[in-house]
């Protein structure tokens, strides 16, 4: 039926060999590449790395630390003496306290306060200040404004509620 000769089956089968050895080279090279790549990658990872380290290891870590320190020691020397100052201010108070000027300035105080103390009581007990009190909690209650507070127990849905919508019948807008 075929009739080839020995030539044109040699010749075939070399260039369908040499399509084969084409995509295995080419595969081989990728691979290749891929490989040189990835050493690469390595390599600049190993000098990241080491760029890394002697960044930690420099000056600048030093004077980190150093400024660090240095700022503990002032933040440590200013309580103290934030708490010498308040010792100070509380012994100066004793002493006016105990002073004769101190105790006329805490009575004239202490008579300031229970004049204020008066004047609101009766300031309270005028008419035009009940009424407005009385205003606002009317307005309070109708307008039940209240926090949101979670109730102590949570509830489930019953069945009952559930049902209750399917059993209603809804009519059809026409």
């Amino acid at each position: 039926m075929f009739s080839y000769n020995f030539a044109t089956i040699f010749r075939l089968s070399r260039t369908c060999c040499r399509s084969y050895q084409s995509i295995a080279s080419k595969f081989m090279n990728n691979i290749k590449e891929e490989m040189a790549k990835n050493k690469e990658l390595q390599e600049n990872k190993k000098q990241l790395e080491e760029r890394l380290k002697k960044l930690a290891d420099t000056s600048v870590k030093e004077k980190y630390m150093k400024i660090q320190k240095e700022s503990n020691a002032s933040t440590e020397l200013i309580k103290h003496q934030l708490n010498e100052f308040s010792d100070y201010v509380n012994k100066l108070a004793v002493s006016i306290k105990d002073s004769q000027i101190g105790q006329d300035a805490f009575k004239q105080l202490k008579a300031a306060a229970e004049v204020a103390e008066q004047v609101a009581k009766q300031v309270g007990d005028t008419q035009v200040y009940r009424q407005v009190a009385n205003t606002a909690n009317e307005i309070d209650k109708l307008a039940d404004v209240r926090m949101y507070s979670k109730p102590e127990e949570l509830r489930m849905r019953s069945d009952s509620f559930t049902s209750s919508f399917a059993q209603r019948h809804v009519d059809v807008n026409l």
